[in-house]
């Protein structure tokens, strides 16, 4: 479902489609940077995950715990080196699910339908 949202007429995802998709819908105040309280709003709004699941999401996701999510690249390599997975690029609507899964505390990608 993300995936799609991310890039509706492909089977694929780019980290600039990914990078556009998070700074135009959760980026709130257009600052560059993705807050954890912007990304938990939007979050908690579109998939009902509580904002405390929200909120360790966008944690898990930060990989240079700056407070923001802004590196798309480093977060997908965080997955491939940590998780010993080979995930390809662009990345397919199946390796963007394995990503999120990765991240997301309950393991399932989303609190709706992936």
């Amino acid at each position: 479902q993300v995936g799609h949202r991310v890039n509706p007429s492909g089977s694929h995802v780019t980290y600039d489609q990914l990078r556009k998709f998070l700074t135009a819908n959760y980026d709130r105040d257009n600052d560059s940077c993705v807050s954890y309280a912007e990304f938990a709003s939007v979050w908690t709004a579109v998939y009902h995950d509580s904002l405390d699941i929200a909120t360790k999401f966008v944690t898990n996701m930060d990989m240079d715990h700056d407070g923001c999510l802004d590196d798309i690249k480093v977060l997908v390599n965080g997955v491939r080196n940590n998780q010993h997975l080979k995930i390809g690029y662009p990345l397919g609507v199946h390796d963007f699910a394995v990503v999120l899964e990765v991240y997301h505390p309950s393991g399932t990608g989303t609190g709706s339908s992936p």
